[in-house]
């Protein structure tokens, strides 16, 4: 079966406009094509559609027959072209973002309240995991994400810098005493996430570049980072972590950078999504409103 339904939507505009000159012009194709498609409709049909005469078309009974739910046609594909319209210029409906728990703490979860307080016809799925989830097959529309990035087929925007930092509160340093190298951690209560990449080895780099790595211990271990802030908030230890988790307790006098001569360099934080995600006003609503908070970190 040849393109029937585009054989039938251009005899509608032929029945329409009454000539195949009429719906060459509202079809913007030539008036061959149009009479080419006619004719492999009545081939595809075996049926003429039409009287033909050298003034004017006149429909045959098959042809009066079959224009009813040509219209039809016609008229579904303009609702489905609008509903597809409405999906891409409407804020409403489902979208769903992945983050970090780090950032939760950072405040981008604050930020995503307030997106959704200000677009209340959007509904928000939000996954927290410190495990880089599957964008395609989970069907997230955007994930924020720290860390060098993986060669991929999704769009990847660089929101803003972001480094590894090493902190501890001013009353732990207070109690323990200074740390000026990263080998110095080996004697200190560190803090440690298990729900990332480096765990008990914290990465550090010289001054040249090089880069290497010190292996800690500490007496808290958790894949929930907010329970180590606490710790770390508390006096406990030494935490380390991508700086837009620390960054406003540091603005507070709450905690102290350590070793930013060593830190490893910067990494980013990422806007990540699927091709085409970005083509729904309401996801490049919620992307241009991350920004604006990366803005103010």
């Amino acid at each position: 079966m040849k393109d029937l339904s585009r054989l039938m939507l251009t005899f509608a505009q032929v029945v329409k406009t009454g000539s195949f000159t009429g719906a060459a012009q509202a079809l913007s194709v030539s008036k061959s094509v149009v009479s080419k498609q006619i004719a492999a409709l009545e081939a595809e049909l075996d049926i003429a559609l039409f009287y033909r005469n050298a003034r004017k078309l006149q429909l045959t009974e098959a042809g009066e027959r079959l224009y009813p739910h040509c219209q039809s046609l016609d008229r579904e594909l303009h609702r489905a072209l609008a509903a597809v319209k409405e999906v891409k210029e409407e804020v409403i409906g489902k979208l769903s973002v992945t983050l970090p728990a780090s950032m939760v703490i950072a405040g981008f979860g604050e930020s995503l309240r307030l997106f959704q307080q200000q677009n209340p016809d959007v509904d928000l799925h939000i996954n927290v995991s410190g495990q880089q989830v599957d964008v395609i097959d989970q069907g997230i529309d955007l994930a924020l994400r720290v860390g060098q990035l993986k060669d991929s087929e999704l769009i990847c925007k660089k929101l803003t810098e972001c480094h590894y930092l090493v902190c501890a509160s001013p009353a732990y340093l207070a109690e323990k005493g200074d740390i000026t190298e990263p080998e110095q951690l080996t004697r200190h209560n560190c803090l440690i996430y298990t729900g990332g990449a480096f765990g008990t080895r914290w990465p550090f780099r010289h001054s040249d570049g090089k880069r290497f790595s010190v292996k800690v211990t500490g007496n808290l271990h958790s894949n929930e980072p907010r329970f180590l802030v606490d710790a770390l908030l508390a006096g406990q230890g030494v935490m380390f972590g991508p700086s837009l988790l620390f960054n406003r307790f540091i603005e507070q006098g709450q905690m102290a950078p350590l070793l930013a001569d060593f830190s490893v360099q910067d990494v980013g934080f990422y806007g990540v999504y699927p091709k085409g995600a970005m083509q729904a006003k309401k996801a490049r609503l919620l992307l241009d409103f991350i920004i604006e908070h990366c803005q103010k970190l």
